[in-house]
């Protein structure tokens, strides 16, 4: 049996098979693939790559090269997979363009599967000749809804994530908790950005359709906020001990307080099994296809328009002032503006040791 490469390599090999065995014994071999590689051209290159970069946009170019290299035993250029990278980034921002087109036919089978849902698109006339350019897409499903209100404890947790896309934008997010204290989500909102007036819309839309004003047992939790519960004596003495820690005042209040409770006391219907069962009783009804979804006339929703940053991009995200104290790092040290400066040479103070006046005389400290 023979088998060679059905493109221009000169890759071949020959083996027969082994009598009275379902084995094959190879006799002769040709690994030259200097063909294939005159076929590993950018193009090539960008389509084998083209998930990892719509996954990881900072995808760089030395890691494509090891890649190549492990995967196909390869060495291509830098020249080349910077070429490669550039196409692939360009396919992705087109087909990202091409998806933001289907958002009215997308909006509008959403609403013919779900009419009591919320799907509202907010768009901006920035665009070329006026074309409406992507704000924020709001999304509520009815179902969701009824869940939530009927079988769910009133406690709604707030958060927001970037979108790892070209153009941007931000997901926030309203999650709540069902019986056996798992993430339940609400609604979401995609906005142009983590910014105030964004959040403003998403809850108003959302306090609107919960009926916030008749609930006014609601909490809200952000992201920043954690949340200390015990349902068993080892936890509940172990935060205790935490707490004294940290202010045993705070200890000494708590405790006049009796946060100890029977377990049939304390637990709500929330947390009985049938209440967990009624949070999914009622189902998200599937899509079609896109090919089936209905045409929308009109002028198409185009994305935010993509700009590049100037300069190198940032690996690590800003730390605030008081991250990252301890040994070895520079975070967290306090500021030396405003204060006074001795001298290492004389110990006087308001001056250093390069613009001592009194270097001439002999030195009465020590040098570092």
């Amino acid at each position: 049996m023979e088998a060679i490469c059905d493109g221009n390599c000169q890759w071949t090999i020959y083996a027969v098979k082994l009598q009275h065995e379902r084995t094959f014994q190879g006799k002769s071999y040709n690994g030259d693939r200097s063909g294939f590689r005159s076929l590993c051209n950018a193009k090539w290159v960008a389509k084998e790559f083209m998930e990892r970069f719509r996954r990881n946009l900072d995808y760089g170019i030395d890691n494509m090269m090891i890649d190549l290299q492990e995967k196909y035993g390869l060495s291509i250029s830098k020249w080349v997979c910077y070429k490669a990278r550039t196409r692939a980034l360009k396919l992705i921002r087109r087909t990202i363009k091409a998806h933001y087109a289907e958002v009215g036919s997308y909006i509008a089978e959403l609403k013919s599967i779900d009419k009591q849902g919320r799907f509202e698109f907010l768009t901006d006339a920035t665009g070329p000749r006026g074309q409406p350019v992507f704000k924020r897409f709001y999304v509520r499903f009815s179902s969701l809804r009824k869940a939530y209100v009927e079988s769910c404890r009133s406690y709604i947790c707030l958060d927001w994530c970037f979108l790892k896309i070209e153009v941007g934008g931000a997901l926030l997010s309203a999650v709540g908790r069902d019986g056996n204290k798992q993430m339940f989500p609400i609604s979401w909102c995609v906005v142009e950005g983590e910014k105030g007036h964004s959040w403003k819309l998403s809850l108003e839309r959302l306090f609107e359709d919960l009926n916030v004003i008749s609930r006014l047992s609601l909490t809200l939790v952000s992201d920043q906020q954690k949340v200390v519960n015990a349902t068993y004596v080892a936890a509940f003495n172990m935060h205790m001990d935490k707490l004294k820690e940290i202010s045993e005042k705070a200890l000494e209040d708590l405790m006049k307080q009796d946060p100890k409770h029977k377990l049939e006391d304390y637990i709500n219907e929330y947390y009985s099994k049938a209440k967990y069962l009624d949070v999914y009783q009622y189902a998200i009804e599937p899509l079609n296809g896109s090919n089936m979804w209905p045409v929308i006339d009109g002028p198409q929703i185009i994305a935010l328009e993509y700009r590049k940053k100037l300069g190198r991009p940032r690996k690590n995200g800003k730390k605030d002032k008081f991250e990252g104290e301890g040994e070895g790092t520079t975070y967290g040290k306090v500021s030396r503006a405003g204060m006074a400066t001795t001298c290492q040479h004389c110990l006087q103070t308001g001056h250093n040791t390069r613009g001592c006046p009194n270097k001439d005389k002999p030195a009465t400290g020590h040098r570092r």
